[in-house]
């Protein structure tokens, strides 16, 4: 007697069978209330532009955007290649929602270069922001952190804002940039975990250019910014320097890169005046 041939992919068995291991997979987590939903959503963005003269303009801009969560973020299983801090990602955050308003003023000064000065206003709701928390491992039993992702609250920010484009020769140009912001972050992470964090922060960035031949340029950077506030702490001082070198090669269809950093802060570094929240 011949076998029984194995049902097909296509079968009725087994489609049931997979319709219903999706059913259970699609109600392992809660649902996602109506503000997280996909809906129908206006996303409003506008721009004015007067010119004062030739030599300058005044701009006032307003856009309302979201930004959704990565799939990093979303992920559920816990990375464990640390045993004493682990990290898992959080499948029902929610998307942010980003209101922008920018008003600035551009001075020309013809060949020579250009200097703006911008004021920004930006409010971010249901703001996705990394929490560490100390929990017991299900696995071993010992006391670990945990890091995860969470819509925490609202950040606001004011800035205000200063660059500068100038052509010091033919083969030297010159870009400066200044800018001081107040962040403030609020919200709550649970029962007893409240979040109010703000401070005032500073940043500079330089770069300067000099194209000894049409086809090969140097290029030298210096950025700095200030401790700024997280969540939990803030991130202490960032500062490095680089250099970079770039010569064109056949006929400028292509070109050769390369680059050195000179000297970098620690990328990572970030102050925690509390020890992490407590979590079941």
């Amino acid at each position: 007697m011949a076998p029984t041939p194995a049902p097909s992919a296509s079968s009725p068995t087994r489609a049931a069978c997979a319709s219903s291991k999706l059913t259970r997979m699609a109600t392992s987590f809660p649902p996602i209330s109506s503000s997280g939903a996909a809906t129908s959503t206006c996303y409003p963005s506008a721009v004015l532009a007067y010119d004062v003269s030739k030599a300058q303009q005044l701009r006032l801009s307003y856009s309302r955007r979201v930004q959704r969560p990565d799939q990093g973020e979303l992920n559920p299983f816990t990375d464990r290649s640390d045993q004493l801090n682990l990290r898992t990602g959080n499948p029902l955050l929610l998307p942010e929602y980003i209101h922008a308003l920018e008003l600035g003023s551009q001075q020309f000064f013809g060949a020579a270069g250009s200097v703006t000065a911008t004021a920004f206003y930006s409010l971010e709701t249901q703001t996705i922001k990394g929490f560490r928390a100390v929990i017991t491992d299900e696995l071993t039993g010992n006391q670990v952190t945990n890091s995860t992702q969470l819509n925490l609250g609202d950040e606001t920010n004011y800035r205000l804002e200063l660059v500068s484009a100038t052509t010091l020769t033919s083969f030297w140009k010159l870009n400066a940039n200044a800018s001081g912001f107040r962040r403030i972050i609020r919200g709550s992470a649970g029962p007893g975990t409240d979040i109010n964090n703000s401070n005032m922060a500073f940043t500079a960035r330089l770069n300067t250019t000099i194209s000894p031949t049409k086809k090969l340029d140097f290029q030298a950077s210096l950025n700095y910014r200030s401790p700024v506030v997280t969540a939990q702490g803030r991130r202490q001082t960032s500062f490095n320097t680089d250099l970079a070198a770039k010569q064109a090669v056949l006929k400028d269809r292509g070109a050769l890169r390369c680059g050195w950093r000179i000297f970098s802060t620690p990328s990572a570094s970030i102050s925690m005046p509390t020890a992490p929240a407590s979590m079941p």
